[in-house]
């Protein structure tokens, strides 16, 4: 099963203003379903994690606009600002210790179809 987070993963730290206000998932909540979903279901839980397009949950936050390619457009990250791969990293690595179960050596880190990087 792929799992795609988006802004209803429980984000920490700098990331904590982009979760939904209402409807996200918590810590608790998050682990459970990857959880039950394994051990239950017997299925295969593989986190997506969109990192330089279809990032317009993190980049239409004021906090991280400025590490858009376009200032104009929420879509896709800037490779090469000062912060970008930091942040790319942090997702990861929060999304990860969430599926710490049966599966958790497969991602899936997606890169798909940018279509604005200059």
């Amino acid at each position: 099963m792929l799992l795609e987070w988006e802004d209803a993963f429980p984000w920490k730290g700098q990331l904590e203003n982009i979760t939904l206000s209402h409807g996200a998932y918590t810590a608790a909540q998050a682990r459970e379903l990857v959880e039950f979903s394994e051990e239950r279901l017997g299925l295969d839980v593989i986190p997506l994690v969109q990192t330089f397009g279809h990032v317009e949950f993190i980049l239409k936050s004021a906090e991280f606009r400025h590490l858009r390619e376009l200032d104009e457009d929420p879509q896709s990250f800037c490779p090469s600002k000062i912060g970008t791969m930091d942040l790319i990293m942090e997702m990861i690595d929060q999304v990860k210790k969430t599926n710490q179960t049966r599966c958790s050596s497969k991602r899936n880190v997606v890169l798909n179809y940018v279509q604005l990087i200059a």
